[in-house]
């Protein structure tokens, strides 16, 4: 039997079909990703990385389930208390929140494009909604409105 070779970029592709909202999964990057785990590929942007960044920063700020609701808050708590705990972290919050998936856009408008101000606010939003009511995690929170590009008003 002859092994089918796929290259890397039939090996992306394949792993971008995989559902965004898989709890195992979505957990396992969190995971990595508090334990420091994904520093070195942070810093390399390496393809571990850049799959962790897309799948939660997808589920986190684009996926709207309400069945999903729960989930979504607690991978937030986690990496905002990650972030209030190691600041050297801040760098790789802020791709999170900044972060889209450039094919997502029209080849022609690609150039130059990023985030607007108000996708950034609405984000802003929902890791202030994932608070839920915990202070500490708000005021880590409410500290990225100094942040430019992350003011909420």
């Amino acid at each position: 039997m002859e092994k089918k070779r796929v290259g890397l970029r039939g090996a992306v592709a394949g792993l971008e079909m995989e559902r965004k909202d898989n709890e195992g999964i979505l957990e396992a990057y969190v995971k990595a990703w508090v334990s420091g785990a994904l520093d070195r590929a942070a810093t390399r942007v390496s393809m571990a990385f850049t799959l962790a960044l897309h799948h939660l920063s997808s589920f986190i700020f684009l996926f709207h389930a309400n069945d999903k609701i729960t989930l979504r808050n607690k991978l937030a708590k986690s990496l905002l208390r990650d972030y209030s705990k190691k600041t050297r972290h801040e760098g790789i919050m802020l791709e999170l929140v900044r972060y889209y998936k450039p094919a997502s856009r029209l080849p022609e408008k690609q150039e130059g494009l990023s985030l607007q101000a108000s996708d950034i606010e609405k984000r802003f939003e929902v890791l202030v909604e994932a608070c839920d009511r915990d202070s500490s995690l708000l005021i880590e929170a409410l500290q990225w409105e100094g942040i430019p590009g992350m003011a909420s008003g």
